[in-house]
This record gives C-alpha cells, structure tokens and sequence, in this order.
C-alpha cells in the first residue's frame, strides 16, 4: 500500500451506522419516493483515512510516491500481468480517484428529510478498530 502525492487527494466517507439511519429514514418518509439522495459524513484525506487503518495496525506510516511513479507501477503492474495471463488489471484512471479532490454533500437529505449524521470519523474510527479486535481481525 502507497499513498500517491502523499496522500492529499479527498475522499468521502460514510459511518455505516450513518448510512443505515439515511436509508432507514428515506424508507419510511413519503417525501423521499422517487428521490435520490447522497449520503456521506464529510470527506477528508486518503492520508487522514487511511492513516487510522494503519495506525490500528500498529503501522508506523504508509509511503508515498509521486503520481509518476504510480503511473509507472500501474503500466508495469498491468503489463506484468497480461505476460502471466492474470485477468486482474489496475484501470490506469484508478490513480485519478486517489489524487482527486472531489467533495459531496449530503445537504439535500439533511434539508428534504431532516437526516443527520450521528457518528463522526473519529468515533467511527474508535467503533471499527473496536470491532477489527473484537472479531479477530486486528
């Protein structure tokens, strides 16, 4: 695992406690029929993001190599497996995603159908790193 550009392209993220509540409220509010709503918590940084994952793991760190770089390793990557016959690619605009900085709010739901979200990232950190220990997983 790497960052690429280390790590400052945005994500959004969603606590599933969060998601289950949006969908548990658009399920039952008439207001909601034929409707589509975004749902998230916010967005931070892959750095941010992941970080915690790696911190949970007792991981110091996770490198980061310029998006060059990741450019190279995804053509080597994807042309090393075609020689080896692997079906499993790397889609070369995958990178994009991870230096990208898109942002989407969940304002049409919070103003149409009054949902909030309960959990932010932190405490949904502290309840996944939780549950990772509780099932063995960490």
């Amino acid at each position: 695992m790497f960052f690429v550009n280390g790590g400052r392209g945005m994500l959004n993220y969603v606590y599933i406690d969060n998601l289950v509540d949006a969908i548990l409220i658009a399920a039952e509010d008439e207001r909601a029929v034929g409707e589509a709503f975004i749902v998230n918590d916010g967005a931070t940084t892959w750095r941010e993001f992941l970080g915690a994952y790696a911190r949970m793991a007792g991981k110091d760190g996770i490198p980061s190599v310029p998006l060059w770089a990741a450019e190279l390793w995804v053509h080597y990557r994807n042309l090393a497996a075609a020689w080896r016959g692997e079906t499993t690619r790397v889609p070369p605009n995958a990178l994009g995603f991870l230096v990208g900085s898109a942002v989407y709010k969940q304002s049409r739901i919070e103003e149409k159908l009054g949902h909030r979200s309960r959990v932010g990232l932190e405490e949904g950190m502290n309840r996944t790193e939780a549950w990772f220990r509780e099932t063995g997983l960490l």
